[in-house]
């Protein structure tokens, strides 16, 4: 991230305040809680690149279908699929497909 924010700059005052003041009356001062001023303590080293927000988003998902189940299905779906999803399924599940089909 190459911009530094108004919140970034916002974090970076409350952890020097609370270096210098302590934790609750940096809380008090910046209207905060006293574990978020923790929390940002605990990131902060001193610079506000330290403080910028992380992407919370899952990077992956266990129940995902692999590449060989959805090339099964690929294929399977274009040669049977005149024939309804069920059909397909049970072709699927012929060939070494292993998942459940009510989820």
């Amino acid at each position: 991230m190459k911009i530094i924010t108004e919140e970034m700059c916002f974090r970076q005052r409350l952890c020097e305040y609370a270096i210098k003041h302590g934790i609750t009356r940096a809380a008090r001062r910046y209207y905060t809680n006293k574990w978020f001023v923790y929390w940002q303590l605990k990131k902060y080293d001193g610079t506000v690149r330290s403080l910028v927000l992380k992407s919370r988003r899952p990077h992956s998902n266990s129940k995902d279908h692999k590449k060989e189940e959805l090339d099964l299905i690929q294929g399977m779906l274009k040669r049977n699929g005149v024939y309804g999803l069920v059909k397909v399924y049970v072709k699927c599940r012929a060939k070494g497909y292993k998942r459940s089909f009510t989820r």
